[in-house]
This record gives structure tokens, C-alpha cells and sequence, in this order.
């Protein structure tokens, strides 16, 4: 009887015991895993956990029968302990991405915000000096750099083309450019880049400024103020293209008439200096115009090349130096007409007269450069700006020595050049808040050399017929000339009262 009461209450107790130790492991792994995903999250290396104390004997209940039979035989103590838990493989280390070391493009970036604030200064310098040359009176017409990404070919557009889209230009031909008419005026208009006259040079056939230079362009025209003078049926003003974030564009344009346009133009800041520089190409077949009326001009190829630079730094908060430099190559074929007849003279004594008119070789080469360095100063009570300039100017036509003597009985090779230098200064000053006075003057010194070498036919004077062989006649000329000029004007509003 003793022994069936010992072994109910081993039974009871190992039982007992067995389900506490399961409640205490399952506890355990519960929280040892609650706590390895907070150290997961948290990144906190993992915290050690205590091993739990030995599970007490049995309850009060079951105590007494353990009482009465302690004296006969003890029983084993019981300890049960929880398993270790083992150790989750950590998880291999990811893999960053990889962070750029440039500053992010956001407006609280210093670089920005610095390019912003000398955006901003340039600008309100630009405004500045448009005080200086103001247009009353004048009728005005300005194309914005989008309106001139709208046209079509856009920066690919020759210059002169674009100029005609302006309402009352016009031109002749090809042939006259640059000499627009403007308001039915031949050759009595100015061109301006940044308020800086753009002194013109000996007539070429090609236009010396890229499309792509321009950030706007201001036509003005009518009754122009004092300040233009000069060249007075019109004024295209050019406002240079600068932009304090870098960037620009590199673009290929194709067409017709074997067009092929490549471009480059590229600007940005550094400090308080910005820059800007545009280079641009031109190969076709059709450099002038034809002289036929058919679709594709006789001999007509053409070559272009033209680069331009802007720099433009502020020494102060209100002093600004620019420059702006530009160059220009151009080459054309001549035009032929084909069924042209010889005159029968050339070469004396053995005239030919059967020739082919279309197989000539007469061309062209244009060259063009200039340079524009200017000191602005912005004031409370007026603006200032002082300009030097220097531009060069050659055409150089090349005849077709044997083709021209066939039917012109003449052949001149030809070279005209022109060296100009000058200054420009102009300035505004508010006497009050009715009363503005500007000044201002220019000018100008101009070399200009002229080369004709001419192979011509000697004629008697008797019977006015060609008498003998061909010679070359020289002839050289150079003159230096000035142009000064001074400008004055003050303008106000009359004061008006009311009763």
C-alpha cells in the first residue's frame, strides 16, 4: 500500500514537473525570438538571457504525502533548464549603394544657390544697361530664344534668314547680304551685341554670327532716340546667350542640297564669372543662289565655319567685365550659266571659241573676326558702360584665270581688308525722379587696303580691236579714316497739376 502511494505521487510529481518544464522552454524560445527580431530592427547586438532557476518541488498541495514518507526514502531533486537557443546565422551584410559625391541638385545646395544668386546679379546688370540705351519712340519687335527654337531649323537657321522673319525686313538676293532693306531703307541698318556697336566690314557673301549665340535678339526701329545714330533705319540689338548652370548641346542637322550642319555650344559658371561658347559648320550645295532657273544651282558649294565666346565676371556687386570674341571662314563657288558664248579674243592670235560656261571655277573667301571688351558700372543714381572693340574684314574673290580671260577678256583677283578699331562709351545719370540726362560718344579709326590684280587684253587705240597678248595691270590702295561722334540727350516728364 505504501509502495502504490510512493509511486501515485512520483507519478504525479514527474508529471507535473514535465509540464512546467514544456511551459517554461516554450516561454523561453518565445521570448529569445521576440528578442532576436528587436535586435534585427534595432540593429543591437543580441542580449544575453538567464537561465532559469530549478523548478521548486511540488505544490503545498502535494507536500504533506512528501512530509510523511521523507523518513523512508528521499526523492531525486528535479531541475529542468530550459535549451539553448541556438544562434540564428546572421544575415550577410547588404550591399550599400553607391552615393555620388556630387552635391544634390536642390536649392538648398550652396553651388546652386550660389549659380542663382549670380544668375540673378547678371540679370539685373542686363537691365542696367538696357537703361542706358532706352527706345522711346521707337517701334520694337523682339525675339526671344524660344520664339527662335519654335522657327523652323531653329539654331540651325542662318542668321540673315532669321533676321528676315522680323516684320519690314527684306533683301534683295543672297548677293546683298548683310545689306538688308529695312522700311524699304537699303544698307541703313546696325547690328548691337550686348549695346556694342558691331562695326560692319567690306561686303561678303556670308553671315559672320551663329544663330546659336543669340539669347535675344531686340529690332528697333522708327523714330530711334539719339543714342543709335549713325545707322538709323534699324537696330538689331543682340543679347548674348549666359547662363550660370552648365550645360549646352551637341547636334547634327542634315538636309537637302547636300546640308550638312554640325554645332557645339557649351556654358556655365565658376565663382562670379560666366562663359558661354558656340561653335557651328555649314557644308551645302547651295551657298548663294542659282543663276538658272532650274532647282539645283551650277557650281554653287559653300563651307562655313564660325565660332564665337562670351566671358562675363562681376569685379564687385556693381561692376561688370565682359568679352565677347568672334570668328568667321566662309568659301563659295560662283554661280555659272551654262550656253554662255566666248568672246572670241583670248588667247591673241589663237582666240578659242567653243568653251564650256558651266565647267568655270570662280569663288569667294570671306573672313571675319572681332573682339568686344566692356567695364560696366551700375549706380543708384545712373549706369555706365565703357567699350573697346577691334574687327577684321577681308573678302578675297579668286577668279578663273583661263575661263574668265574666255569670256570677259579680263580676270581679277581681288582682295579688300579692313581693320577697324574703336570705343564706346555711354552713361545715364537721374537728377530726379522726373529728369534723366544721357551722354555719351564714340569712335572709330578704319584701315582699309584694297588689292586688284588684273589680267587684262591690251586694245588699240586706232581701231579699238585686241592687238596683243594678255598682262597683268596692279593696282593697291590704303586709306586710314576717322569717325567720332558724341551723343547728348535729357529727357523728363512735365509736371502736371490738378484742381
Amino acid at each position: 500500500m505504501r509502495s502504490s502511494r510512493l509511486d501515485d505521487f512520483c507519478y504525479r510529481a514527474f508529471c507535473f514537473g514535465f509540464a512546467n518544464a514544456i511551459s517554461a522552454v516554450v516561454l523561453l524560445t518565445s521570448s529569445a525570438e521576440a528578442q532576436q527580431q528587436q535586435n534585427d530592427q534595432s540593429g543591437s547586438p543580441p542580449q544575453q538571457t538567464q537561465q532559469p532557476s530549478p523548478v521548486a518541488a511540488p505544490t503545498e498541495q502535494n507536500q504533506a504525502p512528501a512530509a510523511a514518507s521523507a523518513s523512508q526514502k528521499h526523492l531525486p531533486q528535479i531541475v529542468v533548464s530550459a535549451p539553448k537557443a541556438k544562434p540564428k546565422a546572421q544575415a550577410a551584410p547588404r550591399l550599400q549603394p553607391t552615393v555620388s559625391r556630387l552635391p544634390p541638385v536642390t536649392p538648398e545646395n550652396p553651388v546652386v544657390a550660389a549659380q542663382h544668386a549670380l544668375d540673378a546679379t547678371m540679370n539685373s546688370m542686363d537691365q542696367a544697361r538696357n537703361n542706358l540705351l532706352p527706345s522711346y519712340g521707337a517701334s520694337t519687335y523682339t525675339m526671344s530664344r524660344a520664339s527662335i527654337l519654335d522657327l523652323p531649323q531653329a539654331d540651325n537657321q542662318p542668321i540673315d534668314k532669321l533676321i528676315l522673319q522680323i516684320p519690314g525686313v527684306s533683301y534683295d538676293s543672297a548677293v546683298s547680304n548683310p545689306n538688308f532693306h529695312v522700311r524699304s531703307e537699303y544698307a541703313n541698318a546696325q547690328i548691337r551685341i550686348n549695346g556694342v556697336v558691331l562695326p560692319e566690314g567690306v561686303s561678303g557673301l556670308s553671315a559672320y554670327l551663329a544663330t546659336s549665340f543669340i539669347g535675344n535678339m531686340q529690332f528697333l526701329t522708327g523714330t530711334l532716340p539719339a543714342e543709335y545714330g549713325l545707322r538709323t533705319a534699324g537696330v538689331f540689338n543682340i543679347t548674348t546667350r549666359a547662363f550660370a548652370t552648365p550645360g549646352g548641346d551637341i547636334g547634327l542637322y542634315g538636309g537637302n542640297r547636300q546640308t550638312i550642319i554640325p554645332s557645339f555650344d557649351y556654358g556655365g559658371s565658376f565663382g562670379k564669372t560666366e562663359y558661354f561658347v558656340a561653335a557651328q559648320g555649314n557644308w551645302n550645295d547651295l551657298g548663294i543662289e542659282s543663276a538658272t532657273p532650274g532647282l539645283n544651282a551650277i557650281h554653287d558649294q559653300t563651307e562655313q565655319g564660325k565660332f564665337l565666346g562670351y566671358l562675363s565676371t562681376m569685379l564687385d556687386d556693381s561692376t561688370r567685365f565682359s568679352l565677347v570674341s568672334g570668328l568667321s571662314y566662309a568659301t563659295f563657288q560662283i554661280p555659272n550659266q551654262p550656253n554662255q558664248t566666248p568672246l572670241g579674243d583670248f588667247p591673241f592670235g589663237n582666240p578659242v571659241t567653243s568653251y564650256d560656261s558651266t565647267s568655270l571655277n570662280e569663288s569667294e573667301r570671306d573672313t571675319y573676326a572681332f573682339t568686344i571688351a566692356s567695364l560696366q558700372k551700375k549706380g543708384t543714381d545712373g549706369d555706365a558702360q565703357l567699350a573697346l572693340f577691334s574687327r577684321y574684314a577681308e573678302v578675297h574673290f579668286l577668279p578663273d584665270q583661263f575661263g574668265d580671260m574666255v569670256f570677259n577678256n579680263v580676270a581679277s583677283d581681288v582682295i579688300r581688308q579692313s581693320t577697324l578699331s574703336g570705343t564706346q562709351f555711354d552713361a545715364s545719370y537721374i537728377v530726379n525722379n522726373r529728369n534723366t540726362v544721357r551722354a555719351g560718344f564714340d569712335a572709330t579709326g578704319e584701315q582699309t587696303n584694297v588689292s586688284n590684280i588684273s589680267t587684262v587684253m591690251p586694245v588699240s587705240p586706232i581701231t579699238g580691236e585686241v592687238d596683243g597678248a594678255a598682262f597683268d595691270v596692279t593696282d593697291k590702295t590704303s586709306l586710314l579714316g576717322w569717325n567720332p561722334a558724341v551723343t547728348f540727350r535729357m529727357s523728363g516728364k512735365l509736371r502736371t497739376s490738378s484742381r
